[in-house]
Parts: structure tokens; C-alpha cells; sequence
């Protein structure tokens, strides 16, 4: 059953919008092989506290944009307004192995210290699935993402969701709260930076102490793979002294992905702000 709240909303239009935009900056191939070539990044081993490591820096603020914007939700063949709303409602209440992973760990974290936040920030997101999933469990909720294309679907979702670029130095949107955030999530959205720490770092500096994260990255010594919007290669551990690096506690760490289907080697931490 369609939520009500959805009756009203233009989703056929946006997804008009974006197919548009889609085929407009395609190549004459059908193809974003010209979006994530490394042509448009400037690939260099930059060193850090933790080790001299590969990253890709967009010639023009565009690239990284069009790239990332390559990864957009696309509807299959769906042209009526109630298809739409309907394909969404299901995707969003859809959950895999990985996500309920993710939860399960989460929860378990959060009771063995005995931490019940309130309100929940997911960096990053294709669909606020994981938003959808914590405002159902009476959670407030917000989010970004650097996809205004995603953000647009959010927000006519009802979700409360700001296009936000952690690449920049830009300010965050005034609509989002950040004393009332206790509960980070980011799951594989750090390797779309050219600097990870400096992203997370925003996060971390703009949040309350006590604020837990909940962060997941691919292990990928031998990036970037610009192919999947990634501009930096994580090794193992980078993460960790990241986090420490913030003066973040660290609270649990684990190698756990799914296996239906097989999961990437990554690491996931969950850390509070100390």
C-alpha cells in the first residue's frame, strides 16, 4: 500500500527530468565511458599521516559532479505516476543481506554501551532507505548527497535530505540541525572523496560529543576506480587512523560483508565522539 503522503507529488516529471539529463550527457555510444574516464581526474599519490596513497582530483569542479551523477537511480519501464511511486515505496522497504547486516550490528553496538539516539544522519544514498528504515522505528532522520538527482527524489519522498558536496569547503545547508544529530551513518560514500578525512572531519566537527558513527569503505589498494566514482584507494587501517587522527573512540570493527551476493573486502568501524 502507497503512502498517502505520495499522492500528490510530481515523481513522473523528475524522473522525466533526469531520463533527459541522462541521455543528454551520455556519449554518442549510449555510455558514461567519457564521464568516468580518467581523462577528466588528475591521478596522483599524495601522502598522508597514514601512508602515501593514490587519489583522483577532477580538472573541473563538473567531472566529479557528472560522475557522480552517473550513479543515479534509473527507473526501468515505468511511465505512470502511480508505477513510480509504487516502484520507489518498494525499493525503499527493501532490504538486503548487507543492509540488515549493517542493522543488526548497529543495534547490537548500541546496547552493549547502553546508547538509544534519537536521530539518525545518513551520509550519502541512491534511495533514504536507511532513513525510511529508522523513521519507521520513531527515529528523526536527515541526510545529503552530492546527487541533487537523488536529493529531489528524497524530498519528494518527505524525507528530510540536503545536496551537500563534502568534497568542497561549502557550509552546510542551514536546515540541517546538527545539535540534534546523534546517530551518523555513512556506508561506502568516503572513497567518492578525493580526501576522505577532510570529509569525515566535517561531520565529526559539526556533531555533538557522544554522537556515535557507523562507517563502512571498500578496501582498495589498488584504486581509485574512478569507474565507480571512487577518488581515493583505501588500505586496510586507513580508517581506523582516521578516526583517531579525530580523537574518535572506536567501539567495534569488523571485516563482515554479505554473502548474497558476495560482498567487496571492506572495513566498518562504529565510533563515538569522544
Amino acid at each position: 500500500m502507497i503512502d498517502k503522503e505520495l499522492d500528490n507529488l510530481n515523481l513522473k516529471k523528475l524522473f522525466e527530468d533526469q531520463k533527459k539529463f541522462l541521455e543528454e550527457n551520455k556519449d554518442s555510444e549510449g555510455t558514461w565511458k567519457s564521464v568516468r574516464s580518467t581523462e577528466n581526474f588528475n591521478v596522483i599519490n599524495q601522502i598522508f599521516p597514514w601512508g602515501a596513497r593514490n587519489i583522483a582530483v577532477p580538472k573541473e569542479k563538473k567531472n566529479n559532479y557528472f560522475l557522480q551523477r552517473s550513479r543515479s537511480y534509473e527507473l526501468g519501464n515505468t511511465e505512470s505516476e502511480e508505477d513510480i511511486k509504487q516502484e520507489l515505496f518498494e525499493k525503499i522497504e527493501e532490504l538486503y543481506q548487507i543492509d540488515k547486516i549493517r542493522i543488526d550490528e548497529l543495534d547490537n553496538v548500541l546496547k552493549d554501551h547502553k546508547l538509544k539516539p534519537e536521530h539518525v544522519f545518513e551520509i550519502g544514498f541512491r534511495l533514504p532507505k536507511i532513513q525510511n528504515y529508522y523513521k519507521k522505528r520513531g527515529m528523526c532522520e536527515s541526510g545529503i548527497d552530492i546527487n541533487d538527482s537523488n536529493v529531489s527524489i528524497g524530498k519528494s519522498l518527505g524525507f528530510n535530505c540536503e545536496v551537500h558536496d563534502l568534497n568542497t569547503h561549502q557550509d552546510f545547508n542551514k536546515n540541517i540541525n546538527f545539535k540534534e544529530i546523534d546517530l551518523v551513518v555513512c556506508y561506502h560514500v568516503l572513497e567518492h572523496l578525493s580526501n576522505p578525512y577532510e570529509g569525515l572531519k566535517k561531520i565529526y566537527d559539526n556533531v555533538k560529543k557522544g554522537c556515535i558513527f557507523h562507517v563502512e569503505i571498500p578496501i582498495e589498494p589498488d584504486g581509485p576506480r574512478i569507474w565507480y566514482g571512487h577518488l581515493y584507494s583505501f588500505h586496510p587501517h586507513d580508517l581506523a587512523k582516521m578516526i583517531k587522527m579525530l580523537g574518535g573512540v572506536i567501539l567495534y570493527a569488523t571485516n563482515k560483508t554479505s554473502t548474497e551476493p558476495q560482498g567487496p573486502w571492506i572495513e566498518r568501524y562504529t565510533f563515538i565522539k569522544n
